[in-house]
């Protein structure tokens, strides 16, 4: 007597595999800021889901923060706003896929597989100068590229990098100056994630982020004055845990600039702003 492949099915009971890993757990960031008496505001941001938070506990004379149950398994960049009309930011530089990849490595230690051969070459500052080199002969609609920070570890690495359009495009209104300048900029930074493969550097595809961006007159973009620090930024774990911050706000830096495209092949210091270029 042969079964139909239903009845087959209702006798075979279904479970589902448990999860890799148990739900991480919310935890704090703390830390502290000072001077306080130039924080205007303060913030915490998740550059993967864009969303915002403000702190559970502020102190404006002492600059120390808090913020409570934040999701576990993220990084979590504070945002600075000063009186003297600067912006301050954490980035985090980790990898696009650095938590997938801790989930692949655990799973592997569950199912018994051996682990895969992870005797990768050191990241040097060749592979900084040939990820410079990749990045300034790069042809797209940005015509001014210049890099702010790179981390990297083995064949991974990830770009904080600034992008400018200074020349005409559909839309804008064209300088009086002669050339193709306008007047109009197109301006972003974004984070930019690399692999090396086969001895060179490939830009992984469809997963840059932008963080921020800009179109407008060249007097406003000159209004803007923003640098990035990766020591702002902290990572939750997926057991709620995460490292303590503490941070002098700097005095005000030499303006950076985008002037010549050949001067990008090194990283700069994560300032960037519009005067004086």
């Amino acid at each position: 007597m042969l079964l139909s492949s239903a009845v087959l099915l209702a006798k075979v009971k279904l479970v589902d595999d448990p999860p890799v890993a148990p739900k991480p757990k919310p935890g704090d960031v703390k830390g502290c800021i000072t001077p306080a008496d130039n924080i205007l505001a303060i913030t915490a941001v998740s550059r993967q889901t864009e969303k915002k938070y403000l702190p559970t506990s502020y102190d404006a004379k002492t600059g120390e923060f808090v913020f409570k149950n934040l999701p576990g398994a993220d990084s979590y960049d504070i945002c600075i706003a000063t009186k003297d009309s600067r912006e301050i930011q954490g980035i985090d530089l980790r990898f696009v896929d650095e938590y997938l990849l801790k989930l692949a490595k655990l799973r592997r230690k569950q199912l018994k597989l051996p682990e895969p051969d992870d005797s990768e070459k050191p990241f040097t500052k060749k592979d900084v100068d040939a990820i410079g080199q990749f990045i300034e002969s790069w042809e797209d609609f940005m015509n001014q590229r210049r890099v702010l920070h790179i981390r990297g570890k083995g064949s991974r690495a990830t770009v904080l990098i600034e992008l400018m359009r200074t020349r005409k495009f559909h839309g804008s209104k064209k300088s009086k100056q002669k050339g193709d300048k306008s007047d109009d900029i197109v301006w972003r930074i974004e984070l930019w994630y690399f692999t090396r493969a086969g001895g060179g550097w490939e830009l992984v595809p469809n997963v840059e982020r932008v963080l921020r961006r800009y179109r407008g007159k060249l007097a406003g973009w000159k209004k803007i004055d923003v640098t990035y620090y990766p020591t702002l930024s902290a990572y939750v774990d997926a057991q709620g845990k995460s490292k303590e911050i503490k941070f002098t706000i700097p005095a005000p830096a030499t303006p950076g600039a985008i002037k010549n495209k050949n001067k990008n092949k090194k990283p700069g210091s994560g300032h960037t702003t519009g005067n004086n270029r």
